[in-house]
């Protein structure tokens, strides 16, 4: 079977347009938070709820789905007035695409039934097929803000990043998201204040480890694996190793360790994110979600990360060759030393 992997998985525009999903199912986009596709729309979320004069007293699920709407109609470059009901229909949903193939590739039938017992197709948008294999047991999923949202990625933040989670273009299949335990999020750019980590959890429920990505080391279209590791400063320990360079008597300078970054983009007010979800819970009634081990971490490619361990052994090898050089000098200069000492005994 195979090992723990980092899923990555990004957004991407599929052939079907919005208007064509309303017309073939008979429901409005979006579908309101907390709603299924199989759940008819409510009547007040359909009546004029969607023109400017009534917005501040409509229905929560009429106003999301009006500030969804400008939102996408925004994105495709449209002068926004409240409620477009007309610009956002022109726009494709999206789909969700994982870089990692199934886990065991070129495998008998036997094998791919053994293997995918263990594995789910999940993870999917509005009107889209699931397509990313995950074991809910050893995976981690990793989210980024410049991958996840397929409209908003030129202005890919945060901000962006929590509101697509929770949006119109959300991941639909819940009960799939509330068997995540290893989650990873990329906070490379800015740190994620505590309502946004809410909305997170929020989504996902029941993550018991949350990997919070300092850094992300990948060549551009590098489809090579990915591993999470200690938050060391790659750039820094790499150079470090290359620029380390002893000579024949610099047996007792030792190899340089990996620098760490600054993790402060990692840290939280636990406080503050426990009353955030005793409020979602006990007061607004969302699903419950638990507040997870948090640990700042690094994701490099499979190729970056052995790339420091060969450049780590080599100037491993070349202390033990200084210092098995000294250990040869000290010997023979003693052997020198004690021939000499004879010699003056002998001439006395």
């Amino acid at each position: 079977m195979p090992g723990p992997r980092v899923v990555n998985i990004r957004q991407r525009r599929i052939k079907k347009t919005i208007g064509e999903w309303e017309s073939e199912s008979g429901k409005q986009w979006p579908i309101p938070r907390g709603g299924s596709e199989s759940e008819p729309d409510s009547p007040t979320d359909n009546e004029q709820e969607y023109q400017r004069k009534s917005y501040p007293n409509s229905s929560e699920n009429a106003r999301f789905r009006c500030d969804e709407r400008d939102a996408l109609a925004s994105c495709l470059g449209a002068k926004i007035y409240k409620c477009n009901d007309k610009l956002y229909k022109q726009a494709h949903l999206t789909g969700v695409i994982s870089e990692q193939p199934f886990p065991i590739p070129y495998v008998c039938r036997e094998s791919y039934e053994v293997v995918s017992k263990s594995y789910a197709r999940c993870f999917r948008c509005l009107g889209s097929v699931a397509s990313t294999w995950f074991n809910f047991d050893n995976d981690t999923l990793y989210l980024r803000c410049d991958t996840f949202s397929s409209y908003r990625k030129y202005q890919s933040d945060m901000d962006t990043f929590t509101d697509d989670l929770g949006g119109g273009h959300r991941l639909m299949d819940t009960e799939n998201l509330r068997k995540v335990k290893k989650l990873a999020i990329l906070v490379e750019k800015r740190q994620l204040e505590e309502p946004e980590l809410a909305a997170v959890l929020e989504a996902f429920g029941n993550v018991e480890e949350l990997s919070l990505v300092v850094d992300h080391r990948q060549d551009v279209g590098d489809e090579d694996e990915l591993l999470i590791t200690e938050p060391i400063d790659y750039e820094k320990t790499q150079r470090a190793y290359q620029d380390f360079n002893p000579r024949p008597g610099d047996a007792d300078i030792p190899v340089p360790i990996p620098f760490n970054l600054d993790t402060s983009r990692a840290e939280f007010d636990m406080t503050y994110l426990e009353g955030l979800r005793y409020e979602d819970i006990n007061i607004f009634g969302t699903f419950p979600w638990k507040i997870p081990v948090i640990k700042p971490k690094v994701v490099l490619a499979k190729l970056f990360t052995e790339q420091l361990e060969v450049d780590k052994e080599c100037r491993e090898m070349m202390m033990e060759e200084i210092i098995e050089k000294w250990e040869s000098m000290e010997k023979a200069e003693d052997k020198t030393l004690l021939r000499e000492i004879r010699v003056d005994i002998e001439n006395e």
